[in-house]
């Protein structure tokens, strides 16, 4: 049996970001841990994600320009994408209008 003769502080993050092809990447964003609750040794993280309105005004300008291309599905926001890719090569690069796939990273660390 042994016996730690110095506390150990422990530190963590919790990162996240977000794409709409898997090519492109938003920055990463940081989410702060919740208060310490009773019971739990570690942080606890909770969140959401959310695109602002603005950040959608482009893609719906787009959309209104496929919508006279007369579309089987109007609803069809994977035909959409394909669309404004073929339309516009570099469109998803620059723009992150909607959240199609998500990462994130945890990591802790003892000193």
């Amino acid at each position: 049996m042994w016996k730690l003769a110095q506390k150990i502080s422990l530190t963590s993050m919790f990162i996240f970001d977000y794409s709409c092809d898997r090519v492109h990447w938003s920055t990463w964003y940081n989410s702060p841990p919740l208060k310490a609750q009773s019971g739990i040794a570690g942080p606890v993280y909770e969140g959401s994600s959310a695109i602002p309105r603005l950040a959608q005004v482009v893609y719906y300008a787009k959309m209104q320009e496929w919508w006279k291309t007369n579309p089987t599905w109007s609803s069809d926001e994977h035909e959409l994408s394909v669309w404004i890719a073929s339309q516009d090569p570099d469109f998803f690069s620059r723009e992150f209008p909607f959240i199609g796939y998500l990462q994130v990273e945890g990591e802790t660390r003892g000193e």
